[in-house]
């Protein structure tokens, strides 16, 4: 474990830092980890949740100010719409001058791509739900159980709406950070396939990285190895550009 490195991480639209909990305790044996918490879930389910990128952006980084500095070295990791949370921050935290070490992304193609505008195309304004249903069962089956606990699943369903207006609003163009970034594709993930996520090296003019794995769109967070590899390998180039540099 390097005790002078933190990993934050930020979980997928309609989910909470909980998703992240299997690989939050693996990646304990690297480095301090910080599971962030988006409002309007678990701990934060009074607070309201943010429908913009810069709100939600604007959010972490307060917290991650507050409780833990960055008197460390730190790494940002986002699966899905967490990835491009964690890219939004990173752009404040390098305007405010405390860059990352780098950002390991999974499940989610680049801003300023064109996929991912029709990715999150879906009607967010109709009163009829069904549509939004359908586009949440395009990333993963939702279990039987869950539907008939109609309270619970219509919170999850306004919880999903809130969330994919902030992908929405992160959808724009985007100027390349100084540090690494590594993409994870898996190749049966239709909103993010490794073509497409490959464009994230358009976000970077350090290096760039790009794993993929036999998978669909959450088969990564149950899949622990996959994003521990990544950020060895992310950790491995950094500390080769700092010996450069």
């Amino acid at each position: 474990m390097e005790k002078d490195l933190t990993i934050f991480c930020f979980h997928h639209a309609g989910g909470a830092s909980s998703s992240l909990a299997l690989l939050g305790r693996h990646l304990l044996q690297m480095a301090e980890v910080v599971l962030m918490q988006q409002p309007g879930r678990e701990s934060r389910i009074g607070e309201p949740a943010p429908k913009h990128i810069d709100e939600a952006a604007q959010d972490a980084l307060v917290i991650m100010q507050s409780k833990y500095g960055f008197s460390k070295r730190y790494i940002l990791y986002g699966h899905s719409m967490g990835g491009l949370v964690a890219h939004r921050v990173a752009e404040l935290i390098c305007d405010q001058g405390f860059p990352p070490l780098g950002l390991v992304v999974s499940a989610v193609s680049p801003p300023d791509d064109p996929y991912s505008k029709s990715s999150f195309d879906v009607n967010l304004d109709d009163d009829d739900a069904s549509s939004l249903v359908d586009f949440m069962r395009s990333f993963a089956p939702i279990p039987e159980r869950l539907m008939q606990e109609k309270a619970l699943f219509d919170i999850l369903v306004e919880r999903f709406r809130n969330d994919i207006r902030v992908c929405q609003s992160a959808v724009r163009a985007i100027s390349p950070l100084h540090f690494p970034i590594h993409a994870v594709a898996g190749f049966q993930d239709k909103h993010s396939p490794p073509d497409v996520m490959a464009g994230w090296s358009r976000a970077t003019d350090s290096s760039f990285m790009l794993s993929k794995y036999m998978g669909g769109h959450f088969d990564v967070l149950h899949e622990p190895s996959i994003i521990i590899q990544s950020i060895k390998k992310l950790l491995t180039v950094s500390k080769k550009n700092a010996l450069a540099n």
